[in-house]
């Protein structure tokens, strides 16, 4: 798996129990380890959105922690900066649910309210592309077996951060249905499949992956 596809997998784990970054002190601590870490002649980290920062929304956050996990692929640094960040206890992390993902804590004057989403809208030439582009790689996107069992079909949604996919109604997902996830690990194989789909549309995302049944003829 490349550092970008560990990236997202464990982006993708945070953003689905609420948590966008570490909080405070907490992330102030996993961003000195890799500025001292880093080698000579190489630019700091990005700094973490704390103290003055700290009103940011929770998506500007997590687009943060996702820059600075970059940085740490980058210069070699990945493997030790995700063994400390998955090291940090779920009460050491800024939550939010996703209805408040995107607005920010500052007091008046200062408070915007809602702040814009730091990812990229997708435009409908981009959605019609990217479309083209998961279907001629479905397979490697969404592995041989479900791959084979269905098909992308478009981008919905006002931002088209939505993907809908058709699937075989005779078929099931590793993580039990077509329309809700089972209540064990096999959750985290949704998680994956939605990571692995937005690396093979990076720079997009889309939150939400709907599931549309077919009968069993061949999927487009």
């Amino acid at each position: 798996m490349t550092g970008q596809n560990r990236i997202a997998a464990i982006l993708a784990e945070c953003k689905a129990a609420s948590r966008s970054s570490p909080a405070g002190l907490t992330w102030h601590e996993f961003w000195c380890w890799p500025s001292a870490a880093k080698p000579p002649d190489t630019s700091d980290p990005p700094v973490p959105l704390i103290l003055a920062a700290s009103g940011e929304s929770d998506a500007s956050k997590h687009h943060r922690l996702r820059q600075q996990l970059e940085w740490a692929d980058r210069h070699g640094l990945l493997d030790g900066a995700l063994v400390r960040l998955v090291a940090i206890p779920v009460e050491q992390w800024n939550v939010s649910s996703l209805e408040s993902w995107n607005q920010d804590s500052y007091p008046p004057p200062w408070h915007w309210g809602w702040t814009s989403d730091p990812k990229p809208k997708m435009s409908s030439e981009s959605a019609a592309k990217l479309i083209e582009h998961l279907r001629a790689n479905w397979d490697e996107v969404a592995g041989h077996e479900l791959g084979g069992v269905t098909s992308p079909l478009r981008f919905e949604g006002a931002k088209r951060r939505r993907l809908v996919v058709l699937a075989r109604s005779d078929a099931s997902p590793p993580w039990g249905s077509w329309y809700f996830l089972a209540r064990d690990e096999r959750r985290r194989l949704f998680t994956r499949f939605r990571a692995a789909v937005n690396t093979a549309i990076k720079p997009h995302e889309v939150d939400h992956i709907n599931f549309v049944q077919r009968s069993t003829q061949v999927l487009p």
